[in-house]
């Protein structure tokens, strides 16, 4: 029986998989790309071993490139395996699969707290040996069906054109709540999980380390302050949208996002004092026709080489251990908003409980509504 709860909130949980790598927050319609890895309308190379062929479901555009590029094209050299590029993901459409005993797809990309919801009933538990949680750092594994593949943070930027901080700016996370201090909106992502409720606890005076379980009355009794002051943006692109259109003076917002905010002109400063992270996952669809030949892939995926060059692309950190910054050619606006840069002073960055919100996502979701609207 497919837990169907969480479902009915699925267009947060995606748009959070879309913000962690700066897609536009709207998927395109669907199709298939027809290509492997190589992008040679599913032809494998003479060169390459025979190794199968894989449906790879995600959200097109940037995001999935990004992912053909890192991910598939090693892999595809190293064990002949190819791929039928399929977007966009869709949970619903996954759980219809599934119900029906239909899966077509084989390799998926969700949020990481909902494939720890549904870890056994939309997701495929991954062979052993697949995921060592000793090779991660720490906070990146998200459950028996994920693989964790990069992580992303949940930045307080902000606007440093903006009038109000011409003479002082922001320096600690209470600031964001300090709207007497500095007045003007605050832009914030419409979703449940994004590092706000951590954020308010700890400009409350929360001691980080005692954050979970998370004390929601005092959260909402933060977040209270500073609500008549919140753009509520739908989508991770309408969030990006508003700073550039100077609707808002300081953000809450994620890495990929962030940085494409700044590369649109915005003068986003980071301020480096309290800083959430997640983790961005594969997994194998329950039913998949092919599920050990997508271990066999997601195993070939989790190289530091791949890891690497995922940073690179989208700006991300890597969720394998063992990578510092000077492994990563980050470009300069990139550098600037990343969170995980151990030769740089970056305050503290915590992962996010991703197996508490899993245990808590109906009162996060239902806590989280009712307090935007009311």
């Amino acid at each position: 029986m497919i837990n169907k709860r969480p479902i009915l909130a699925l267009s947060a949980a995606m748009a959070l998989v879309l913000a962690s790598c700066g897609s536009n927050g709207t998927p395109p319609a669907a199709s298939s790309s027809g290509t492997d890895s190589g992008g040679t309308s599913g032809t494998q190379t003479s060169s390459a071993p025979q190794g199968g062929s894989l449906t790879w479901v995600s959200f097109g555009g940037k995001f999935q490139d990004d992912q053909i590029e890192a991910w598939q094209k090693p892999i595809t050299d190293a064990t002949g395996i190819t791929f039928d590029n399929v977007s966009p993901y869709d949970n619903a459409q996954l759980a219809a699969m599934v119900q029906a005993g239909k899966t077509v797809w084989d390799v998926t990309t969700p949020g990481g707290t909902f494939a720890s919801i549904h870890c056994g009933d939309l997701y495929e538990k991954l062979e052993p040996g697949v995921v060592n949680p000793d090779d991660f750092v720490d906070g990146s594994t998200a459950g028996d069906c994920s693989a964790p593949a990069y992580v992303f943070a949940n930045i307080f930027s902000y606007d440093a054109d903006a009038d109000v901080f011409k003479n002082e700016v922001p320096t600690k996370i209470e600031d964001f709540f300090d709207t007497k201090k500095f007045p003007g909106k605050r832009v914030l992502y419409d979703s449940e999980n994004v590092g706000y409720y951590e954020a308010a606890l700890v400009a409350d005076g929360v001691d980080p380390k005692d954050l979970y379980p998370l004390d929601l009355d005092r959260a909402f009794k933060k977040l209270d302050t500073i609500k008549d002051s919140i753009i509520f943006a739908p989508t991770l692109g309408a969030a990006g949208q508003a700073l550039t259109d100077k609707q808002g003076v300081m953000t809450l917002l994620v890495t990929a996002r962030t940085v494409t905010t700044a590369l649109a002109g915005v003068n986003l400063v980071p301020v480096w004092d309290f800083t959430t992270y997640a983790p961005g996952v594969v997994t194998i669809a329950k039913g998949s026709p092919n599920v050990d030949l997508a271990n066999k892939a997601i195993k070939a995926m989790l190289t530091k080489e791949s890891a690497i060059k995922y940073a690179e692309l989208t700006g991300t950190g890597p969720a394998l251990k063992g990578i510092s910054a000077s492994d990563i050619k980050y470009d300069p606006v990139q550098a600037k908003f990343n969170a995980f840069d151990d030769t740089q002073e970056r305050g503290t960055v915590i992962a996010q409980d991703t197996q508490w919100a899993a245990q808590n996502y109906d009162t996060l979701t239902k806590r989280w509504n009712e307090w935007k609207i009311g």
